[in-house]
């Protein structure tokens, strides 16, 4: 069909309408008639009468939002019978030589395969990583809101803990010491290290039970709103009934 226009010395004034066919290329349009089963011996201007264009009437059978117009100047493209581009014919024979070329190339006819893949295997790799997430969630205390804080606080008093000394072995000064004096030190700092120990596990417990407290309350609160709010809309049901 492009050929034919082509070939024609001058501009007609006559132009056909075209609609983008069901493959995925954009230089694949159909003509709106069938021009094929016109004999080869009809000459230029008969074909162009017959089933060519001259006015700005719209065809019957032409319901689709975008379509083109192909003309001895070019093809105009329209959307919403708004036209919105134009292009030589040479142009736009050139633009499809080159886009077939080009899609021709493994690369580029298997790209959509790829594609495809690579979006399915993102999806089940953030798929998987939500469903991971929500279990850690819901179990990993280290992220609670309640006690994650009271885990990193046991965690620096187990460190604190662990850099303690049963025994001091440091000597002041040059004066030897006694084997009792050395026994009376030591007993001293055992007994600091354990008060130590006990103050520590004391704040420890703590934390854990004013927690554990608090995780009970956020939990008997969200059990009571439903029942709440239930007996909320029963109330206002109520006081809303004509008497």
């Amino acid at each position: 069909m492009i050929h034919f226009y082509l070939q024609q010395p001058e501009d007609t004034g006559f132009f056909i309408y075209l609609i983008p066919g069901d493959s995925r290329d954009p230089y694949d349009l159909v003509p709106l008639v069938d021009y094929r089963r016109e004999s080869r011996g009809k000459n230029s201007e008969e074909f162009l009468v017959k089933y060519a264009q001259n006015g700005s009437s719209r065809p019957k059978n032409l319901h689709a939002e975008k379509f083109y117009t192909m003309s001895k100047k070019g093809f105009t493209t329209y959307v919403n019978d708004e036209p919105i581009e134009f292009i030589s014919l040479q142009d736009w024979h050139n633009d499809r030589h080159f886009y077939r070329q080009i899609s021709s190339k493994d690369f580029f006819k298997n790209f959509r395969k790829w594609k495809i893949i690579r979006m399915w295997r993102r999806k089940v790799v953030s798929n998987r990583r939500e469903e991971l997430t929500s279990i850690l969630e819901e179990k990993l205390f280290a992220i609670d809101d309640v006690f994650g804080d009271i885990l990193m606080k046991h965690r620096q008093s187990c460190k604190d803990m662990e850099n303690l000394r049963v025994i001091d072995v440091k000597q002041n000064g040059i004066e030897i010491q006694t084997l009792e004096s050395f026994n009376g030190k030591q007993i001293k700092e055992r007994e600091a290290v354990m008060q130590i120990i006990k103050e520590k596990s004391a704040e420890s417990r703590k934390r854990f039970e004013k927690g554990i407290n608090k995780t009970l309350d956020n939990l008997r609160q969200k059990e009571t709103e439903p029942e709440e709010d239930a007996a909320k809309q029963d109330f206002k049901a109520e006081t809303q009934q004509p008497k």
